[in-house]
C-alpha cells in the first residue's frame, strides 16, 4: 500500500485522470459485456468495442514511458477497434 501512495504522489493530475478513466471504461466493459452474455442487451457490443478502444489509448499514453513497442501495438489495436465499431455501426 504504501508503493501505491508513493507512487500516486508522484502522478501528475492528468496521470490520475485518466487512470480514473481507465477504471471507469474496464467497468463499463465488464457491465456491458455481462449484459451481452445474457442477452439482456442485444447491441452491448456496439458500446462496448468504442470503450475498449479507448481504454487501450490510454493504456498506450502509459505505456509509452516504459517500453515504446508495447505503446504502439495499443494503439494499433485501438484503430483497429474504432475501424471495427465503425463497421459495425454502419452496417
Amino acid at each position: 500500500m504504501e508503493n501505491f501512495l508513493k507512487s500516486w504522489r508522484i502522478m501528475r493530475t492528468y496521470e490520475k485522470i485518466l487512470l480514473f478513466t481507465t477504471i471507469i471504461c474496464t467497468i463499463s466493459i465488464i457491465i456491458l459485456s455481462y449484459l451481452q452474455l445474457t442477452g439482456t442487451l442485444e447491441n452491448a457490443s456496439n458500446i462496448c468495442m468504442p470503450l475498449l478502444g479507448i481504454l487501450w489509448l490510454i493504456t498506450a499514453k502509459f505505456q509509452w514511458k516504459k517500453n515504446r513497442k508495447i505503446a504502439i501495438f495499443y494503439f494499433c489495436n485501438s484503430i483497429f477497434h474504432f475501424i471495427c465499431s465503425l463497421y459495425l455501426f454502419i452496417f
